[in-house]
């Protein structure tokens, strides 16, 4: 016995349907369940705050194109040698990026002094991670490390961040800029007495 047209029509559109579903499935799968984090303009900056044993960092990022829906930020991981003392998002919205204008590191008096500065729109209490970031959205991650031992630590290492997808899933990610290192610089660290030389 065979089929009729109307059956085999409707065997189609099922086929089709299924494909349709599995696409879907994929893309969401891609854009929701892992997060795209993109360099977002490529500016950063990378300040060695001596007397203090801190290092600042800043680097522009945005949620990239598959990142539908966006996600938070989390937290950064700490790295050997350096542990994280704050990590804050200044949003384009809030006033100039991190690094815009150079502060000189010397005449402040503490690091929080030195955030103040080089970020006048940073509210540290409004800025605090976790902080969501949404679609295509850039901003600067700014992190204050301290340096707590100059032995462990590894020139050029990138700390990682955690994420979380848009159903709360976390997810660890590479911050892929060599200016995120604490240790981006280990001369300067030894120069400005943070570090002794090795």
């Amino acid at each position: 016995m065979s089929e009729t047209p109307s059956r085999r029509g409707e065997r189609a559109l099922l086929w089709l349907l299924a494909a349709f579903t599995l696409l879907a499935i994929g893309f969401v799968s891609l854009t929701v369940l892992r997060p795209q984090l993109t360099d977002g303009d490529g500016r950063g900056g990378w300040s060695a705050l001596a007397g203090y044993h801190h290092v600042v960092t800043s680097v522009s990022i945005e949620a990239g194109w598959a990142s539908w829906g966006g996600f938070e930020i989390a937290a950064v991981e700490e790295v050997p040698g350096a542990t994280v003392g704050g990590a804050w998002i200044l949003r384009a919205s809030e006033g100039a990026g991190a690094g815009d204008d150079w502060v000189d590191p010397d005449r402040v008096e503490t690091p929080l002094d030195y955030l103040a500065a080089l970020c006048p729109g940073l509210d540290l209490a409004e800025a605090a991670l976790p902080q969501r970031l949404g679609h295509r959205e850039r901003a600067d991650l700014i992190v204050l490390w301290d340096i707590t031992e100059c032995a462990a630590l590894v020139e050029g290492q990138q700390p990682e961040i955690v994420l979380h997808n848009l159903i709360g899933i976390p997810l660890r990610r590479s911050l892929d800029y060599p200016i995120s290192a604490p240790a981006f610089d280990y001369e300067t660290l030894v120069d400005t007495g943070i570090c002794p030389p090795r």
